[in-house]
């Protein structure tokens, strides 16, 4: 390989177009107790519809098995706004705080392919920028390289930051001279705390590090597709896209929560962690939600998702009167399933 850098150089490269934290983990097989504890998750059925994470575990240890060649995995934890929570507004849904600004995955992505430029560019070189879009135990390789420590959560968890960040990596053969051994500088860990466990509304875990992506809100409100059951459309409460609960409780983040003075980028410096859903209901086709959340997290969810949750959120709220200005819209609404759902809207307000 003839491109090789030092650990300071990198770092400075990175700061340059605005990483600040950063660590390098050698390309090696994740340990049997890693890829072990994957399989059991997904043999308990935990993943729910996420089929994509039904992957064979060893390939996500292995990341040679998709880029060839690959030494090293530079891993990037870039920070997103951490709003302090307030009381929600009547006729408004809560969004997770990553989601207040443009898609994490295209952005990180792109700044990291930017970093290239730093190097050499040679036909040996490789370098494959992803952002939770590629199949790997990010978290596992981003705590071996010394970003955090994985907590009870199963968040990636770092001392005086918190959770409250984006993960990205680059898959390369560059050669990093390192300074020192990151992996000795992780040993701070969760503790007694049970704080996530025990808040967690939906009680979506089954023990500390395992979560039933099934009962979380997040899943709930992003990846589930079709009808909520009874219990999922009042569990989602207040949440019209993901939910930051067991970040918001969790010890490490209460710094950030009262005062966040950590550098953001621009494209995720978002200040509202609420949306309006009178305006949802007048998005009505697929193509006119696309507009108008291009670039944002929020399209994960897709139309139909979206209403059926702010149609949770209206119950849950007990919001009459937004539901008045928009019953009309979701009753003729082009999916069966959001009229179906808008008429027992109707029926719920109606009888309260």
């Amino acid at each position: 390989m003839s491109v090789q850098i030092s650990e300071n150089e990198l770092n400075m490269a990175a700061s340059a177009i605005g990483i600040d934290l950063m660590g390098i983990a050698p390309e090696a097989e994740l340990n049997h107790e890693e890829i072990a504890r994957l399989r059991l998750w997904q043999e308990s059925g935990y993943a729910g519809e996420m089929s994509y994470l039904q992957r064979d575990p060893a390939e996500r240890g292995e990341p040679t098995r998709f880029v060839p060649g690959t030494t090293t995995i530079l891993t990037f934890a870039v920070p997103y706004r951490a709003l302090a929570k307030q009381a929600l507004q009547l006729g408004f849904g809560r969004i997770a705080r990553y989601a207040l600004g443009k898609d994490y995955h295209r952005v990180i992505k792109k700044r990291l392919q930017k970093l290239k430029e730093t190097f050499t560019d040679s036909e040996e070189l490789i370098w494959r920028p992803v952002a939770d879009s590629f199949p790997i135990l990010e978290r596992a390789y981003a705590q071996r390289a010394g970003i955090g420590f994985i907590g009870k959560n199963t968040m990636l968890i770092r001392e005086k930051i918190g959770s409250f960040f984006f993960l990205g990596e680059v898959l390369t053969n560059i050669n990093v001279v390192q300074k020192s051994n990151r992996l000795a500088t992780i040993d701070t860990q969760c503790g007694s705390c049970q704080k996530c466990i025990q808040d967690c509304p939906t009680e979506a875990f089954v023990q500390p590090y395992t979560m039933d992506a099934r009962k979380c809100i997040s899943y709930l409100t992003i990846e589930k597709r079709g009808k909520f059951t009874e219990w999922e459309s009042k569990a989602v409460a207040e949440w019209l896209f993901g939910c930051d609960i067991c970040q918001e409780v969790c010890p490490f983040n209460h710094t950030r929560l009262k005062g966040d003075h950590i550098p953001i980028w621009e494209e995720f410096d978002g200040n509202h962690s609420q949306l309006d859903l009178k305006p949802l209901f007048y998005l009505r086709t697929e193509e006119e939600f696309r507009d108008h959340f291009k670039g944002r997290a929020i399209l994960r969810a897709g139309r139909e998702g979206l209403l059926r949750n702010a149609l949770a959120v209206l119950r849950n709220t007990k919001a009459h009167s937004t539901f008045l200005e928009i019953g009309d819209l979701a009753l003729s609404d082009e999916s069966s399933y959001i009229r179906e759902d808008a008429l027992f809207t109707d029926g719920y307000l109606k009888s309260l």
